[in-house]
């Protein structure tokens, strides 16, 4: 055998295992798409309720012994921001969150529901936003790679997502800030004032930003 032959047999293999993982992704999403309970589309805000199972409780008691009366059955509700769902020991679907939104892989799931409160806006607004594409985590300026994914028609805008505006001094009317976003917080509205080419920012909360600034040019 050549090295030349060593090489080529070694791709086809992966080229093989490739095929399989996707075959396997897709057999996931089919498994998915037929036991989700309702539903939910991607960064949708949902509450998930548990029940503190006896698995968690000796895996929490073997790491610290101090957590002996940690509750058996206690239930519990975590609200965080839907990306997606995997699947249990048991088949069941479990609603993974973005960011640090977690709860134990063990406790049992009894229930989920989309929270009433859901976020608004629209994707082609935000200044993460570029010919199509989400720079969810930036990158914009460097190539279309560093895009986290397309943005598709009914998309559900991410925890990143500032809409862009603009502001004019009230008392100085010909101040005028062209880098501005607007961004919901704990359902709170802020203002970001940004220096050149959105390197820094001042936030204002809504109600600061309205008694210094105005959305109309004078």
């Amino acid at each position: 055998m050549t090295y030349e032959e060593l090489k080529k047999g070694k791709k086809a293999l992966e080229r093989k295992a490739d095929s399989c993982y996707r075959q396997m992704d897709m057999l996931e999403l089919k498994y998915i798409e037929e036991h989700q309970p309702f539903s939910v589309k991607r960064f949708q805000r949902m509450t998930v309720r548990l029940r503190v199972t006896q698995k968690t409780r000796d895996m929490l008691i073997e790491r610290c012994k101090t957590m002996k009366k940690y509750q058996l059955d206690y239930e519990y509700s975590v609200t965080g921001i839907f990306i997606g769902f995997s699947i249990g020991e048991q088949g069941e679907l479990r609603p993974c969150f973005y960011g640090n939104t977690s709860y134990n892989r063990y406790d049992e799931v009894l229930g989920m529901e989309l929270t009433k409160e859901q976020p608004t806006g629209d994707c082609s607004l935000c200044r993460r936003y570029k010919d199509g594409f989400c720079y969810m985590v930036g990158g914009m300026e460097l190539c279309k790679d560093c895009a986290t994914h397309k943005v598709e028609e009914g998309d559900i805008v991410c925890p990143k997502y500032e809409e862009k505006t603009e502001l004019w001094d009230r008392y100085k009317p010909y101040n005028h800030y062209p880098l501005v976003t607007k961004l919901q917080k704990e359902g709170k509205t802020f203002y970001r004032i940004y220096s050149k080419e959105w390197r820094y920012y001042t936030e204002y909360s809504e109600h600061e930003a309205m008694r210094i600034y105005q959305l109309e040019r004078p």
